[in-house]
């Protein structure tokens, strides 16, 4: 089994809010992880301007964090969020699948330091919509 195929059944069948939400892998390694959100209607947060909900984009960029300090060389075991914190820098475009790329920065015995950012996939990952980072369990080989 590939790394992509073990984290997309992973999360297909262990985390039902991220199976639920259409999230995705795009691509992974040792260094980096794109997840995708698809456009959903039943995810629009205000009706006014059709953009997806920022709880859906948090659970992206936290899932993708999550998958990151996963794929670690240096991990073993499971991780869980300790704690993250999102930035929203604008809305990301209507009608659009919502991308985020995802890189652990730091590991020590016990903690994995990891950041995102996610931005519309039409407009290109120049225009981040969206920056987080975050804190996770992490238990050294």
């Amino acid at each position: 089994m590939t790394p992509k195929d073990f984290v997309n059944q992973f999360f297909r069948e262990n985390l039902p809010h991220c199976n639920a939400l259409g999230i995705r892998v795009v691509t992974l390694d040792e260094t980096s992880v794109v997840f995708a959100l698809p456009y959903n209607p039943m995810l629009i947060g205000t009706p006014q301007n059709g953009v997806i909900h920022g709880g859906a984009v948090t659970t992206l960029l936290d899932s993708a964090c999550g998958a990151a300090v996963m794929m670690h060389p240096q991990r073993v075991g499971l991780t869980a969020t300790i704690g993250l914190r999102v930035d929203y820098l604008r809305p990301a475009h209507k009608g659009d699948e919502i991308w985020a790329r995802s890189e652990v920065y730091r590991v020590t015995q016990n903690v994995a330091f990891a950041r995102a950012h996610a931005w519309s996939y039409s407009l290109g990952e120049d225009k981040v919509s969206a920056v987080a980072t975050g804190t996770f369990t992490f238990q050294k080989a």
